[in-house]
């Protein structure tokens, strides 16, 4: 069994993501994110780079993205020779390519930084700091067990236009630190897994379940510390801003935290569908502008009944382990996440007809793309638990960092 698909295992896609051929990047599992060219952008912007000092940067850039791009190249090659092997040979050839793989991005990724802190040069070196801090949270802000775990406190004060006082610097350069400490103990959790699945294949066997329940309770243990750390410091961070920004910064906190509680829904998806349509008369659009406000007051104790459903059914898998994991595809009808779920299925369903009904048939069929059903946009109850892993998963495979 791959990194990969122990990862994939506990959320239950295993049997959706085990099919793929296994490549390096997979097997490596979140040792490896690849850095972005949009983190690249951000790090010029905190360093204030004037422009020439930009396109030296991302020419670096371009170098690293070339060379992790041939030891992906090279390790994969390595894994397909190894799948010609017999036996144990075959296991720990494949073992010492992902392995290698591995030690070659970490060693280009720091290679790159390196440059980077060169470039911006000594004067920058406080700023540089704060980036390789960013970079830290980017990379271990995912595969999040809690919620609120993956909150990046300084990132929403930077997107609201929070300006950095001395007094809120040093709250959030504290805050950078606590996570810093945090991060390194949960990634430390990650290369103990990733060692353990290595000598198992490497014998012939596979991660017992013992092993897996361990990975996972300490997993969340770890997620729950920085989740605690973010909770503290969205307090202590709120008494510096205005009433506006508490305001933006308390919406964007519990979007992050619950995306699929209080991020876009369908009902909200179909209305802005809507609201697009040239051929609405002024008293279907004044009848959809009014549909909002009221949806989002109706939504208020739904959402907060759904949130806390999730919050304890997070809670009893960092307790329980996989033995918590393995009942949700049964839904009870008496367990309150299955009946928060169904809360938020009826109040959707009910507000979507009264959209569909205030259009024609013909502005209906036009927006029909956005009228998706909820029941089947929820899916499992593993995803509102563990609703970022998916995507990380598949990130895993990103070495192309964006466009040029």
């Amino acid at each position: 069994m791959s990194y990969r698909c122990v990862l994939a295992f506990l959320v239950g896609w295993l049997a959706a993501l085990a099919p793929a051929p296994a490549q390096v990047a997979q097997e490596a599992g979140p040792l490896v994110a690849p850095v972005m060219r949009s983190e690249m952008d951000r790090y010029a912007a905190m360093l204030g780079l004037d422009a020439g000092q930009k396109a030296s940067l991302l020419e670096l850039f371009r170098g690293y993205r070339v060379a992790l791009r041939d030891a992906q190249k090279q390790g994969n090659e390595a894994v397909e020779r190894a799948n010609k092997a017999d036996g144990k040979d075959r296991s720990q050839a494949k073992w010492d390519a992902v392995t290698a793989y591995v030690a070659k991005a970490e060693t280009l990724e720091k290679s790159l930084f390196e440059d980077a802190a060169a470039l911006a040069g000594p004067a920058k070196s406080a700023e540089f700091q704060r980036v390789e801090r960013a970079r830290v949270r980017e990379v271990g802000l995912k595969f999040s067990f809690a919620a609120g775990e993956r909150l990046d406190l300084v990132r929403i004060c930077e997107e609201i236009g929070v300006r950095r006082t001395p007094e809120l610097g040093e709250v959030l350069d504290e805050y950078e630190q606590r996570l810093d400490r945090a991060i390194a103990d949960k990634r430390r959790v990650f290369k103990e897994i990733f060692k353990k699945v290595g000598e198992a294949e490497v014998k012939g066997d596979s991660p017992d379940h013992e092993v897996l329940d361990s990975f996972l309770k300490s997993v969340a243990e770890k997620s729950y510390v920085i989740r605690d750390v973010n909770r503290e410091t969205t307090r202590r961070v709120e008494g510096f801003m205005s009433d506006s920004d508490r305001e933006k910064f308390g919406r964007l906190v519990l979007q992050r935290s619950f995306p699929r509680v209080y991020g876009v829904g369908p009902v909200e998806k179909m209305l802005a569908a809507a609201m697009k349509l040239d051929s609405l008369s002024a008293e279907q659009r004044k009848e959809l502008e009014s549909f909002g406000e009221a949806y989002a007051r109706d939504a208020v104790g739904v959402n907060k009944r759904l949130a806390d459903a999730v919050e304890a059914k997070q809670r009893t898998v960092a307790e329980k382990g996989e033995a918590a994991l393995m009942t949700m595809d049964r839904e009870d009808v008496q367990d309150p996440l299955t009946m928060a779920r169904a809360e938020r299925t009826k109040l959707d369903a009910g507000w979507k007809e009264r959209i569909s009904k205030t259009l024609n048939e013909s502005q209906q069929k036009d927006i029909a793309k956005a009228a998706v059903n909820e029941q089947e946009g929820r899916g499992s109850p593993i995803e509102d638990i563990l609703f970022d892993f998916e995507t990380d998963i598949r990130g895993l495979e990103d070495a192309d960092g964006g466009e040029d």
